[in-house]
């Protein structure tokens, strides 16, 4: 039986018509020190007005961060997670279901250098990040850049000090 399964994987490997390969010449040079945060920045250089990313309000609507604000916000976590010792090359584990505040925290740790590890809550044993055993440090409440800040980035709003909170971290 094993020799049948390998011979239909070798089939599989060797059969151009399940996956086709095309290539295009590059048609502008890439350029290898540009990174997501060089995207958003150039936005806000653009449009620093222009919202950039909605959240909801208690009262059901929607209200904007200018591509500016979110971009200050963005240098603000990052110069927090390089104060509390992440550099780049780090690994850092966001433990969340979707929300705006993930993508700046994102951003922040792409803009440094660092990598960002996704756990959503779901995939956390009672909501934890699988911190010790996945090798990943965790940064004490003690020194979490605000009082709001704990174990778990879905209850934190690290910019609150700062930039109104959105309904979930007010």
């Amino acid at each position: 039986m094993g020799s049948m399964t390998e011979n239909i994987a070798d089939k599989a490997i060797n059969d151009t018509r399940i996956v086709k390969q095309f290539t295009n010449p590059v048609k502008e040079p890439i350029d290898s020190d540009i990174n997501l945060f060089d995207l958003l920045d150039n936005r806000a250089k653009r449009d620093p007005e222009g919202a950039m990313i909605e959240y909801k309000g208690d009262d059901g609507t929607w209200h904007p961060y200018s591509a500016q604000v979110f971009r200050d916000m963005v240098i603000d976590l990052a110069k927090g997670l390089i104060g509390l010792g992440v550099n780049k090359g780090d690994s850092v584990a966001i433990v969340s279901h979707t929300r705006w505040e993930w993508t700046a925290l994102d951003m922040a740790i792409m803009s440094i250098g660092a990598l960002t590890v996704p756990v959503y809550e779901t995939n956390s044993a009672r909501g934890r990040p699988p911190a010790r055993s996945a090798g990943f440090s965790t940064i004490p409440k003690s020194r979490s850049p605000s009082p709001k800040m704990t174990d778990s980035a879905t209850r934190s709003n690290p910019c609150a000090a700062r930039y109104p909170p959105c309904a979930t971290c007010s």
